[in-house]
């Protein structure tokens, strides 16, 4: 193969996969994602509600090594999963998610049988790394 085919192999392929990620972005599932991320930013409660979550999950997490099941920690957790669980806009936001990862997981399944081979599993990090 020359260099000029090889160049040209690399411009196909790169072109191919710009068409590919723009009509990812272009389904619906991908599009509702996005308008459900935007709502959550533009909600204060819902973010603040996301944060403490994360806080208080670090905090336990911290603390995994200590029986803690009854603590109030754990006691508050519940009460924000629940919280977060009747919160419209993240139920919109976490349903959504659902949805796209769902459909990411068909149209890898399309690309593993077209292909002969699992391309996400290529595609992953190498390591296990943070």
């Amino acid at each position: 193969m020359s260099n000029d085919s090889a160049i040209a192999d690399r411009t196909h392929i790169k072109s191919a996969a710009r068409s590919f990620a723009a009509a990812i972005a272009e389904t619906a599932a991908v599009r509702e994602y996005s308008a459900a991320v935007d709502a959550v930013r533009a909600d204060d409660n819902a973010l603040q509600l996301l944060q403490q979550l994360q806080q208080l999950r670090q905090t336990l997490q911290m603390n995994a090594g200590w029986d803690n099941s009854d603590s109030p920690e754990r006691q508050r957790l519940e009460e924000l999963e629940a919280e977060v669980a009747q919160h419209p806009v993240l139920q919109r936001f976490f349903a959504s998610q659902k949805t796209m990862i769902d459909e990411l997981h068909s149209i890898n399944d399309r690309l593993r049988q077209r292909l002969g081979f699992d391309f996400a599993s290529l595609a992953r990090p190498a390591c296990n790394c943070g």
